[in-house]
């Protein structure tokens, strides 16, 4: 394209390459950059200048082998330079040299993103370690605390009571396998109660109108943190812990008392249930009772089943691994990683705002010292469901089984008859 408006020889063409990426390599080299991070910065470099310039061959395939074999020339003069200035031994040139042809081939190829793979070790061996702690926590309160934890209903009574932790969870895993973390969705949940309660028992509202406060909330949060920590740069711990502490202070400003919601629509939601057919069981006095979970518990499934299909097969689901795993290399396979890292704290603080209404839906109150906590449960929930804190690594089943674990756990305290301070 670029030969047929301007009239150009080809040979020019590459030596104008040559010209330009040599000048590039050069300025890194002496710009007081590591001579790995030259060597990696012109490569850089150099393919986004063949890529963005008009010349067609956005395929390292479609490249003549004249402008294959110029390029590897190049990056092995500026990789020598390099090398030579710091002291590197031949044997680090040979694997820095590789590992650039690599890091080429995908930056040429602005499609490569859609072939990146998420490995076993990324999917199937979080929910294998996450399912078989919570199977062997299970079968252990069975055996040590009686036939309680046969019946149906107890599994269920564990849905019921966790399904907020369940779906703030999942957001507290999208971001870990960025690498990042959020310590607010505790306090973001507890805001969107206290928020709910006073809409609909001071206000006069309705649940359409609690459940878009809720939303809006977590949409907010998301926005200011997610900006704060991928565009400006600032350490997500210290970003979601301003966020927690606000989130606190604002939810007693806006009631200081706890207190009950009495509003008719909300209690007819609040308790309504939904029955599990063939699932049911003979209580003491012979009676058939039926099994059931509640709203929250189909919420939770829902977005478990969401997330874990974008992060298994969608392109924004393998950014997040690809960010979490080696942002360097991220930003070598043309992921946008600070719109990535946005969008993760984004979906994590919608979640917590949903996960907030699913958790009022269960309560039935708003005070300042709800969901107390919650941002360690949901970060213990998703470790034990074989999230890694550094990133690149993790799932949403494993998280949900995690938290099942965690919610055995303390079923098990409360069974014994033990003090809960044995289960905080």
């Amino acid at each position: 394209k670029f030969n047929q408006i301007f009239k150009i020889e080809e040979v020019w063409v590459y030596l104008g390459i040559i010209a330009v990426s040599t000048t590039i390599i050069a300025v890194n080299i002496s710009s007081m950059y590591s001579p790995y991070d030259a060597f990696h910065q012109s490569f850089f470099y150099v393919a986004s200048l063949i890529t963005t310039t008009g010349f067609g061959l956005t395929d390292v395939n479609e490249w003549p082998e004249l402008s294959k074999a110029v390029i590897l020339i190049i990056t092995f003069i500026g990789a020598t330079a390099g090398s030579t200035g710091g002291g590197i031994k031949v044997s680090r040139l040979v694997i820095l040299v590789k590992s650039g042809m690599r890091d080429i081939k995908k930056a040429i190829n602005p499609r490569s993103i859609e072939t990146v793979k998420v490995d076993k070790q990324t999917v199937e061996e979080p929910v294998v370690k996450g399912i078989s702690v919570f199977f062997a926590m299970y079968i252990g309160a069975i055996l040590f605390q009686g036939k309680g934890f046969l019946k149906p209903q107890t599994f269920f009574n564990i849905l019921n009571a966790n399904a907020a932790l369940i779906i703030i969870a999942c957001g507290m895993s999208i971001v870990m396998i960025t690498g990042g973390i959020d310590i607010s969705v505790g306090g973001v949940a507890a805001l969107v109660s206290m928020c709910c309660a006073v809409h609909l028992d001071h206000k006069g509202g309705n649940v359409i109108g609690a459940i878009g406060i809720a939303l809006l909330i977590g949409l907010l949060y998301g926005v200011v943190q997610g900006v704060l920590v991928a565009y400006l740069d600032i350490q997500p711990f210290i970003v979601s812990l301003a966020g927690m502490f606000f989130a606190r202070g604002l939810t007693t400003i806006v009631n200081a008392v706890p207190f009950n919601v009495e509003h008719e629509g909300f209690k007819a939601l609040k308790n309504y249930r939904i029955i599990m057919p063939g699932f049911g069981s003979i209580n003491k006095k012979g009676e058939y009772v039926d099994a059931y979970i509640q709203i929250g518990v189909v919420v939770a499934i829902l977005v478990v089943i969401l997330f874990f299909c974008v992060l298994r097969w969608t392109k924004l689901g393998r950014s997040f691994y690809a960010v979490g795993g080696n942002q360097h290399s991220a930003l070598m396979l043309g992921i946008n990683v600070k719109k990535t890292k946005f969008l993760s704290h984004l979906i994590c603080s919608v979640l917590a705002g949903i996960g907030g209404m699913v958790y009022f839906l269960y309560v039935g109150s708003g005070s300042p010292s709800h969901a107390s906590g919650m941002e360690m449960n949901a970060i213990a929930s998703a470790i034990i469901g074989g999230t890694l804190l550094t990133g690149g690594v993790g799932n949403i089943i494993g998280t949900f089984f995690g938290v099942l674990s965690l919610a055995t756990i303390q079923n098990i305290v409360s069974s014994a008859g033990l003090d809960q301070a044995w289960w905080t």
